[in-house]
């Protein structure tokens, strides 16, 4: 009786130690900052934890670092481990970050030798690669959209407030963005996250629209809320604790926008807008493929598309 007993203990710590082990590996490991390292004419630093299932190439806005994106970064790959969030600098030691040709010569040289400069993907080869950025780095992944060079089929589009996108750049694959209902950093809403909207495919697109009520649009409003502190001398970082409060919804709307690229059913609003109920108390409003935004003193809003033919 005493040696069943035993027994049995035995097999009880046994599947207590397996079961616990299994569960330790199944929780998200802590997000590595991996080294800045120079490519051609960039720089870039990835964000990851322990998956390489997809990689978002981020790009700096005008006259910004890798360096200035950390917690953005990190952000992204703690809400969605199988993802690695790539900063990119394509012009390192230049003001201007829209050039499409810099932009693509970068992501794919990194794109080519990913598995010896990321340490997550030194197994796993990307399923998924997505292509964005702020501000003019956001105009710089859409430009490298039309001139169509890029050495692997971009999977998404993320624009985070990306300026200056006209009529002609048009996103023909799913695109997540993220903007302002006033001007900020002297960039105009109709110009940024609402025109990549607009000129997005109407069947995978999704626009998030923080509303905002500065009155300094030359170096004030959350424009830079993006950045870790700002832009470049602070400017525009937007008020209180709207940086923190971003990069955790930045994290949470990509992490939807890999599940609905990954599962295409759910690219639809109420998948999309879990992420307002989810990251805190804020005026966020969401339009989600055939919405159509239109711009108004208020910012975007809903329009009938019936009523605008």
């Amino acid at each position: 009786m005493m040696i069943k007993l035993t027994e049995t203990l035995s097999l009880f710590v046994l599947l207590f130690v397996c079961v616990g082990g299994l569960r330790a590996v199944a929780q998200p490991a802590d997000v590595t900052k991996g080294p800045v390292k120079n490519i051609g004419s960039g720089q870039f630093q990835a964000h990851y934890t322990v998956s390489c299932d997809a990689v978002i190439f981020v790009c700096v806005g005008t006259a910004m670092s890798v360096t200035e994106y950390e917690e953005l970064g990190k952000s992204v790959a703690r809400r969605d481990p199988s993802a690695v969030a790539i900063i990119i600098d394509p012009h390192r030691g230049f003001l201007t970050k829209q050039n499409g040709t810099k932009f693509t010569d970068v992501v794919n040289a990194i794109s080519k030798d990913i598995s010896n400069l990321v340490d997550s993907c030194s197994e796993t080869k990307p399923q998924h690669y997505l292509i964005g950025g702020h501000s003019e780095g956001g105009q710089g992944a859409v430009e490298a959209l039309k001139i169509n060079q890029l050495v692997f089929p971009p999977a998404g589009f993320v624009g985070l407030a990306p300026y200056k996108i006209t009529p002609d750049l048009k996103i023909s694959i799913p695109s997540l963005n993220i903007g302002f209902s006033k001007m900020s950093c002297l960039v105009c809403p109709c110009e940024a996250a609402l025109a990549a909207y607009s000129n997005s495919d109407s069947s995978n697109r999704v626009f998030y629209q923080l509303q905002t009520n500065n009155w300094n649009f030359v170096t004030g409003g959350p424009h830079c809320s993006f950045a870790d502190n700002g832009c470049t001398l602070g400017i525009c970082p937007g008020k209180g604790n709207i940086s923190e409060w971003m990069h955790d919804f930045v994290g949470q709307t990509v992490h939807l926008f890999l599940e609905a690229i990954r599962v295409p059913d759910k690219f639809d609003y109420n998948h999309f807008l879990s992420a307002i109920t989810t990251t805190g108390p804020r005026e966020v409003d969401l339009f989600v493929n055939s919405d159509v935004a239109v711009m108004t003193k208020q910012g975007a809003i809903k329009a009938d598309p019936v009523a605008l033919r």
